[in-house]
């Protein structure tokens, strides 16, 4: 059962991916007409936009069991396990620690929007902060889901 969900949506690297799927399309296009090697440019720039639009969208569950977050429907994202919890704290960020997964002064950052995280403190010492539009409800939710724990 899931208690808590919640999706952060980077709009601008949606743009940034359009951008470079058009023109790697338009590229592979005109350089297939000749059917020349730098056809492949485009085919790469397409690629690259597609794996852009991948990081465009976090989504951030937590169950009774685990809080988890990915990004987009690939299988790039994390799952712990709620009894490694130890401390949750929403905090802003710096906007030079950027976006995607980042390693910070703190720990892991895996953000897709904005600057707001929720960092999590796991039994190991360890930090991992994820990026959200709804910082205190995930706040909320991680820590009833810890308290619940049996």
């Amino acid at each position: 059962m899931t208690a808590y969900e919640s999706k952060s949506t980077g709009w601008w690297l949606f743009g940034i991916a359009g951008f470079l799927v058009v023109l790697g399309l338009v590229l592979a296009v005109i350089f297939a007409i000749g059917a020349r090697p730098e056809a492949l440019i485009g085919v790469a720039l397409v690629a690259l936009g597609l794996l852009v639009a991948n990081f465009g969208v976090l989504t951030v569950r937590v169950t009774g069991a685990v809080v988890s977050w990915h990004f987009g429907r690939g299988p790039i994202g994390w799952t712990v396990p709620l009894e490694r919890v130890v401390g949750v704290e929403a905090r802003r960020s710096p906007w030079y620690w950027g976006w995607g997964i980042r390693w910070t002064t703190h720990g892991w950052l895996w953000r897709a929007h904005g600057l707001d995280a929720v960092w999590i403190e796991l039994d190991s010492g360890r930090s991992v902060g994820v990026g959200t539009q709804d910082p205190d409800g995930l706040v909320r939710a991680l820590r009833r889901a810890v308290e619940s724990r049996p």
